[in-house]
């Protein structure tokens, strides 16, 4: 009978640790997290090799639900497109070849803007 007991007051105490647990709010209002980096963005890079720079990209959503395209990326032109994984507040840039580039990253968006550190081997 003392086992049930235990068993019991175990029970009552996960219940009441998870009942404590909030959510982190990471994702759009809207359900789909794409919309929190769709749009035009004003990038300020700082480039081992090449030093600062500024330039604008627009990102798009495109492909599955994850998916969006990046015009502009590494001010390789407005007709080339990178494409990039968003889930909640993390974008992922895979491993692809833009342009003859090969580019992959990754980065998190806070408080409207996104610190990304990605590579470009040329």
């Amino acid at each position: 009978m003392k086992s049930n007991k235990y068993i019991i007051a175990l029970a009552i105490a996960i219940m009441a640790t998870l009942s404590a647990c909030t959510e982190t709010e990471t994702g759009s209002p809207t359900g789909d997290d794409r919309d929190l980096f769709t749009g035009t963005w004003n990038c300020t890079e700082n480039s081992t090799l090449y030093g600062s720079g500024s330039y604008t990209v627009t990102i798009s959503k495109t492909g599955d639900l994850d998916s969006v395209e990046i015009k502009n990326f590494y001010q390789l032109g407005n007709n080339t497109k990178t494409t990039a994984l968003i889930s909640g507040n993390s974008i992922t840039i895979p491993n692809q070849i833009v342009t003859g580039i090969t580019v992959f990253g990754t980065g998190i968006l806070s408080n409207s803007k996104v610190n990304l550190t990605y590579y470009a081997i040329d």
